[in-house]
């Protein structure tokens, strides 16, 4: 049994880039509450995502309290004191919309999305990912997703995954396939 007065981490395997960057935040925010902190992978606990209504790979749980994005320690602390999100202070450069240059598979450009996707300064994150993009294949794609490119810069990377190997509760099924999680990143610079 999950105990709601500690602080938890669920995680899909090595999806997310953020993963271990995201669980040491939660490991601090455990230490400075001096309450215990645990790791849920819920590809091999499918059942928790349901019953603790996650959604999204790398959520962090604090007392009760879900922060689904990453943040520093001290952020999803202000966050869950406040009990509600904090003010963005991303600034990023606005460029128009429009097509990119050129649209390529995402394995084997991961590295390309460090720089939007996070990964909190990791060192091989993308490719852990690529590890795990690799176990998770779709049959009849020849690749898990895209990244586009202006230039040399990667700004959005979208990425499927068949409802079948979803370990999330989705909505209602529909009748045919369709992809349970569609990650749509679109990246306008850093400012």
């Amino acid at each position: 049994m999950i105990e709601e007065q500690e602080v938890n981490f669920y995680f899909w395997g090595d999806k997310c880039l953020w993963k271990k960057w995201t669980a040491e935040q939660a490991r601090l925010i455990s230490e400075k509450l001096n309450i215990a902190f645990h790791q849920y992978d819920i590809a091999l606990q499918p059942e928790l995502a349901l019953e603790k209504s996650i959604f999204f790979p790398g959520t962090v749980e604090i007392k009760g309290f879900k922060i689904p994005y990453p943040g520093t320690a001290e952020q999803m602390l202000a966050s869950f004191e406040r009990k509600g999100p904090l003010a963005g202070e991303l600034k990023v450069r606005k460029i128009p919309g429009g097509i990119p240059q050129r649209i390529e598979k995402l394995r084997g450009n991961l590295k390309f999305a460090d720089h939007f996707c996070g990964a909190g300064g990791q060192i091989n994150a993308s490719g852990e990912k690529e590890s795990w993009l690799a176990k998770h294949d779709l049959p009849g794609l020849d690749t898990p997703g895209y990244i586009a490119f202006n230039g040399d810069e990667a700004v959005g990377a979208v990425e499927f995954v068949l409802e079948k190997y979803c370990p999330y509760p989705l909505p209602q099924k529909r009748g045919m396939q369709h992809f349970c999680d569609l990650y749509l990143r679109f990246f306008q610079g850093r400012g």
